[in-house]
């Protein structure tokens, strides 16, 4: 790629073009976490070193919040006021993924035990709800009984009948010509 194509707009570009500059952004980032750092400080030190990303405690916390929350991971980088690319560049981290990891699974555990309690204190509709998503033979079925009526003069019909046809013989076509390029390409091998 020649430095025309980085500086064309992102419109201009081709979407290989694009992941592959994303790509080499992501590779280049540096991810730091440093604790007890005021945001303005870092924001000072994100704008000097242009490539580094500076993460504080306060960061952290927000986007472990978030997750706690069972927010989604683009929701919770919102909150925090991180982008995505820096997401990943901090999971990359064992600590920070665990960590995470641990965050994101809160929420489900904490339904879980909801459930598991709503149940064993005898409440019939979570009764119910956990048995019609756990066992097929409790689950309600639903019937859908769809007639589509439509009105078509006899010219119409011989014309979708024909383009119909025509698919079919270019389909079957094909298929004969693969056939023979497959025949000619053992040929070949042997």
């Amino acid at each position: 790629m020649d430095m025309n194509t980085l500086a064309a707009p992102a419109a201009a570009r081709t979407p290989k073009e694009i992941r592959d500059r994303r790509k080499r952004l992501r590779t280049e980032t540096e991810v730091q976490v440093v604790e007890n750092l005021p945001t303005d400080v870092a924001l000072a030190q994100m704008s000097q070193e242009r490539r580094s990303v500076i993460i504080t405690s306060d960061v952290i916390h927000l986007l472990e919040q978030a997750l706690e929350w069972g927010w989604s991971v683009v929701s919770a980088c919102d909150f925090a006021g991180i982008s995505e690319d820096t997401y990943q560049g901090l999971i990359e981290d064992p600590q920070y993924r665990i960590r995470l990891e641990v965050m994101r699974s809160k929420v489900m555990d904490l339904s879980r035990k909801n459930v598991f309690e709503a149940v064993e204190d005898g409440d019939l509709p979570t009764s119910k709800w956990v048995l019609e998503r756990r066992t097929p033979e409790y689950s309600p079925r639903q019937r859908v009984d769809m007639t589509v009526e439509a009105e078509m003069d006899d010219a119409a019909l011989l014309r979708s009948l024909e383009r119909l046809a025509a698919a079919s013989r270019e389909r079957s076509a094909l298929a004969d010509e693969g056939e023979e390029l497959s025949q000619d390409a053992q040929a070949m091998l042997e």
